[in-house]
This record gives structure tokens, C-alpha cells and sequence, in this order.
């Protein structure tokens, strides 16, 4: 996505404008701001730009970056690939994908993966609503808005770390290299 009205980096720590600049100068876009849909670019840009109509149109690139019925689909390749790993376990003796990956690992089969992931999600689904709530009532509170999106749940979540707790990821990237 490229940028060339600075009010649109509104929100966005120098840093991350710096980088944009730099990747639109080596693409070109002198004077310009790129962000891409590679997670160093879309996840900033996603957690500070206070233009939601912009979050959603990187969050969407990136989402859809290999769904778009043009020369760089990939779905063709993507389903290949299940196929050949599938056949690949067949004739190896496995029944899936899975079975055939997670022998060597910690979990040894998909139904303690199915397991696990079932017990976290019994576990964890009570807190996970109750902070999504939260997040929504101080979305609309904060600007209104009626139905959270999934660009907006990183920007959110930051707004209201600062409120809450009077800081910011920005501040910690020191301590942190």
C-alpha cells in the first residue's frame, strides 16, 4: 500500500514512518510511505494508524494476498501441496498429514493436538470474551464503534493498554531489541 498524504500515517511512532519512507524510496515512491503485507510493516500499522480505513485495506491485502484470481493466486499450489503431503503419509504408512508430522514431536498424534486445544479453549473462552467485551465497549466508547473488526483489534487493544496503563509498546522497544 502506498501512502502519500502524511496525515495518513496519523498515530504511526517515527520509527515505523522512517521504514515506510526507506521501502517506498527503494521502491521508487520517493517521498511516499509504503507498507507491505509482510508482518514487520502490517502489524505497526495495524496496532498505531488511527485511519481505520487504511487498517482494513492492509489487513485485507494481507489476508487475501494469495486469493485474488490473478497471476499471483496460489490456491492452485496450496492444495497440491495438501495433496502431496497427504500422499506422501499414505505411503509412508500414516493416515494423514498430521499423523506423519507429529509422531516426532511432543504431541505424537492430532487427537492429543485436538485434545488440548479443546481443553485450552473450554479454559480460556470465559477471559477471552469477557476482555473482547471490554474491547468493544471501549471502542465504541472511544469512537464510536458499534461492531469491532478484525482491523481493528490490535489499534484497540493499544488504545486501551495506554489508557489503562499509561504506556505503550513503543516505549518498551529499548528494553526489548
Amino acid at each position: 500500500m502506498i501512502i502519500d498524504n502524511k496525515a495518513d500515517l496519523d498515530g504511526l511512532p517515527a520509527d515505523i514512518i522512517a521504514a515506510a519512507a526507506e521501502t517506498a524510496k527503494t521502491r521508487g515512491h520517493e517521498g511516499k510511505w509504503v507498507f507491505t503485507a509482510h508482518r514487520p510493516s502490517k502489524n505497526p500499522f495495524l496496532t498505531y494508524a488511527n485511519n481505520r480505513k487504511l487498517r482494513e485495506t492492509i489487513y485485507k491485502g494481507y489476508t487475501m494476498r494469495g486469493d485474488n484470481d490473478n497471476e499471483f493466486d496460489n490456491q492452485a499450489i496450496a492444495s497440491e501441496m495438501a495433496s502431496l503431503r497427504y500422499q506422501r503419509a499414505q505411503l509412508l504408512g500414516y493416515k494423514t498429514h498430521a499423523h506423519y508430522v507429529l509422531e516426532e514431536r511432543m504431541a505424537k498424534t492430532p487427537e492429543k493436538v485436538i485434545h488440548f486445544l479443546n481443553d485450552l479453549l473450554e479454559k480460556a473462552t470465559p477471559f477471552a470474551k469477557k476482555e473482547f467485551e471490554t474491547l468493544c465497549a471501549f471502542a465504541y466508547k472511544q469512537d464510536n464503534i458499534e461492531e469491532l473488526q478484525k482491523w481493528d483489534g490490535a489499534y484497540y487493544s493499544e488504545q486501551l493498554k495506554k489508557k489503562l496503563f499509561d504506556i505503550n509498546d513503543a516505549q518498551l522497544k529499548p528494553y526489548f531489541k
